[in-house]
């Protein structure tokens, strides 16, 4: 039978804090005891499975199928509120790629909080993102000289200014990152599984992302 409890972790919590605060919760940790034959779904600040037992592998095959329709289900739902900068009523981002997973979400969630992007003519602010990079390294190697483990790194730099160039906010720089192990075995799910964690974090930045621009009114106000 399945357990639910609820759970409160810092901002940014990795998957291994996670799944130590939910084993130490009374509730989690009976039905699961010390079984290392687990898999774990956790996607920050929204979701923590732990599955044990004959259900692993079915549990694999949940995650493949269900994860993109959790994001595209969840991810935006939590704003829609947020407190931005006048300037930002007309704005153009800046980017290199405007269709890469980071740019269509950080435009998603400023179009739902009522900011319309224009062309640079025409913006009252622009957005710069001068960096938006994906970088996969490897960690370990298995005897057979194949990849056993690899981090998955993305960073954002980007500054606001407005239409007369003066900056709203300074450069920043933003960085997320996950470690995933790979299995020669299911080459296929592990490709997938590498692409689902780099949408998560492109997902994970574009929010931080509007948290910084948020606080531009913040200090206007204060």
């Amino acid at each position: 039978p399945s357990q639910r409890a609820k759970l409160q972790l810092p901002p940014g919590a990795e998957s291994d804090s996670a799944v130590d605060t939910a084993l130490a919760t009374e509730k989690v940790h009976r039905p699961i005891g010390d079984n290392q034959e687990r898999q774990v779904i956790h996607i920050p600040a929204r979701l923590l499975t732990i599955v044990v037992g004959c259900d692993v592998k079915l549990a694999r095959l949940l995650l493949l199928l269900s994860l993109p329709l959790l994001l595209a289900a969840c991810g935006f739902q939590l704003r829609g509120d947020a407190d931005l900068p006048e300037e930002m009523a007309k704005t153009h981002m800046a980017v290199d790629d405007p269709y890469s997973t980071l740019a269509r979400r950080v435009q998603t969630m400023l179009e739902q909080n009522g900011v319309k992007f224009v062309g640079p003519s025409q913006a009252t602010a622009i957005l710069e993102i001068p960096e938006n990079k994906v970088v996969t390294q490897v960690l370990t190697i298995a005897d057979n000289a194949r990849v056993r483990e690899y981090r998955v790194s993305h960073t954002v730099q980007f500054r606001l200014v407005d239409s007369n160039g003066d900056e709203l906010m300074e450069m920043q720089t933003m960085r997320q990152t996950r470690e995933i192990s790979f299995d020669e075995q299911k080459i296929l799910a592990s490709s997938r599984e590498q692409e689902y964690l780099k949408e998560d974090l492109a997902e994970n930045l574009a929010r931080q992302m509007v948290n910084r621009l948020e606080s531009i009114s913040a200090g206007a106000d204060g």
